[in-house]
């Protein structure tokens, strides 16, 4: 299992979903999938 998943890609979203919290990343802001 995955607990925490940080992408900067909105492609990555397969990813995303299996993780328990996931996480989008811009520059040096990190917001919630």
């Amino acid at each position: 299992d995955m607990d925490d998943f940080y992408s900067d890609s909105y492609s990555d979203d397969p990813l995303a979903q299996y993780a328990k919290r996931a996480f989008m990343v811009a520059g040096t802001n990190i917001k919630p999938w």
